[in-house]
């Protein structure tokens, strides 16, 4: 006697197909559906809680720029980026100015003269202005113009603190430099038989690498600091 087989029926068929061959293609949805779905996406993505997240997760500020009245607006966290209190913000182009170490001013508002010429996107670094308690700050600005009939009407850009890609940067260009004059010194030993002059381009490369004043090194004895 055959017991009853309850199992569902094998599918034979290849993967993919139906019964006749055919290949098998997934419900297209609706306009509705898609419509709808899109924007979800919008809200999510157009969420001020979601934005704020993202800068701050990427330690990112944002700003925008008026052209014709040169006034500024800022996301809330640039003032953590330019290490300043809270509501200490100012909406005047002066302000960001003063917000520039004065050595570095020339190259931001070089790049900025440069995007509106252009309309393609610049970027500049600068430092924080001095202050006795902190070292340098680098800041990595970058700026686009936004354009209505043809004319510039505002610059958008980000602001983030690139302190500590600035300093590998320098001490990588200071250890090729110290391997070069390393080099330079190695070969002129073996060549020079002069030892005061060999001295002296000793002194001098030690100044180049420490950056400091030749006369300096010379007025240094035993014990100095």
């Amino acid at each position: 006697m055959r017991g009853e087989n309850n199992d569902p029926p094998m599918d034979i068929n290849e993967p993919g197909t139906d019964a006749r061959g055919q290949d098998k293609k997934p419900p297209i949805p609706s306009e509705t559906a898609t419509a709808s779905e899109a924007a979800k996406q919008q809200a999510f993505f157009s969420s001020p809680e979601l934005m704020a997240v993202a800068l701050e997760t990427a330690k990112i500020g944002i700003w925008s720029c008026e052209i014709p009245s040169n006034r500024i607006t800022w996301s809330s966290n640039l003032e953590h980026i330019h290490q300043r209190p809270p509501g200490s913000l100012n909406e005047a182009f002066s302000f960001f100015e003063n917000e520039m170490h004065p050595e570095d001013r020339a190259d931001v508002f070089t790049a900025i003269q440069e995007t509106l010429r252009t309309h393609e996107p610049r970027r500049a670094l600068y430092r924080l202005p001095p202050h006795p308690d902190r070292d340098d700050c680098w800041i990595e600005i970058v700026g686009s113009v936004v354009l209505e009939d043809g004319v510039p009407v505002r610059i958008v850009g980000t602001c983030r603190d690139v302190t500590e890609r600035v300093k590998l940067h320098h001490e990588l260009r200071l250890r090729a430099t110290q391997q070069e004059v390393l080099a330079r010194l190695g070969e002129r030993a073996l060549t020079e038989t002069d030892q005061q002059k060999f001295f002296d381009e000793a002194v001098g490369a030690i100044a180049e690498i420490l950056k400091v004043d030749l006369v300096k090194i010379l007025e240094l004895v035993p014990g100095d600091a």
